[in-house]
């Protein structure tokens, strides 16, 4: 006869931790105590999808910003990252449970609705109590909008889109970016807009390319501002995305530093200008639109 195990385990990318993730963990976190069972997460670096494309622009959050949204959510979750690798890749469901799951001694599994594990992406459902006595699965049900079931690739989409305020929704905060301050070709302090370039994680997400109204997280000060993101065609013929952003009232050296930049509002889409003086007055106008966004 098998005893029971010891801890409730949920499995997931829990790629940008939106409404439906917090479901999920939030009745985990509550099964787990009401059972007196410890709660472990396992979670994968790289995500599966950048294990196969390893260049695309596909996260919501890099790894640590993914951990430490985790963390301050749901501090008495234990976190395990597992290593997405040829191995895993390779394993069987029936592998998975043995290898991965069992010595962790799991009385309960949490899983998103329709689950499945393995490279014969058998459902968890049937799988683990399969081969795992005295083991339960729960499948938590989506979080919808209307009827839009609210997942990591709908806020992509929405992304795409520009849609900022559905994705501030669907996240339960501002979708940001983090990156390091880097050197620019210092043209905009020629027109009079000084920028920040901005070096961003090569896997995150790329949204609509244009102007947003943003904030920016600097040492843990705020400030406004307004950001480029796209391919600058008025003064460059690269395919490198670009990320600018001019900090309203701000002059500092802040070459080097972490900064975070937070999406408020999609102002206008990404467009090439005829001329520097063109693209000039068009900034202007985008300051005024962000300033009265913001109310300042």
């Amino acid at each position: 006869m098998s005893s029971r195990g010891k801890t409730a385990i949920c499995i997931g990318n829990f790629d940008g931790l939106h409404k439906g993730h917090r479901k999920l963990l939030d009745e985990f976190q509550k099964r787990a105590r009401s059972e007196n069972l410890k709660p472990i997460l396992i979670t994968f670096r790289p995500h599966p999808f950048l294990f196969f494309n390893p260049q695309k622009r596909y996260l919501l959050s890099d790894y640590s910003k993914k951990i430490e949204l985790i963390r301050s959510v749901y501090p008495s979750i234990e976190i395990n990252i597992t290593e997405f690798d040829k191995k895993l890749q390779s394993m069987s469901a029936k592998e998975y449970c043995e290898q991965i799951l069992m010595d962790k001694e799991p009385a309960l599994v949490c899983v998103g609705y329709d689950l499945q594990i393995g490279h014969d992406k058998k459902y968890a459902r049937d799988i683990i109590p399969s081969e795992i006595p005295d083991c339960e699965v729960l499948e938590i049900s989506p979080v919808k909008d209307g009827d839009k079931i609210i997942s990591s690739s709908l806020i992509r989409e929405c992304l795409a889109s520009g849609e900022v305020s559905d994705v501030r929704e669907y996240l339960m905060r501002d979708f940001s970016m983090i990156g390091i301050v880097g050197t620019g070709k210092k043209l905009g302090r020629t027109i009079g807009f000084p920028t920040l370039n901005i070096e961003i994680h090569k896997n995150i997400v790329s949204p609509r390319f244009g102007v947003y109204g943003v904030e920016i997280v600097l040492n843990d000060e705020k400030f406004y501002g307004i950001m480029n993101i796209g391919k600058n065609p008025t003064v460059s013929d690269d395919e490198q995305i670009k990320v600018e952003v001019h900090v309203l009232d701000f002059n500092r050296d802040v070459y080097g530093e972490e900064v975070e930049v937070r999406f408020k509002s999609f102002v206008r889409d990404e467009k090439k200008f005829d001329s520097l003086d063109l693209l000039k007055q068009q900034i202007l106008k985008d300051v005024n639109t962000v300033k009265e966004y913001f109310e300042i």
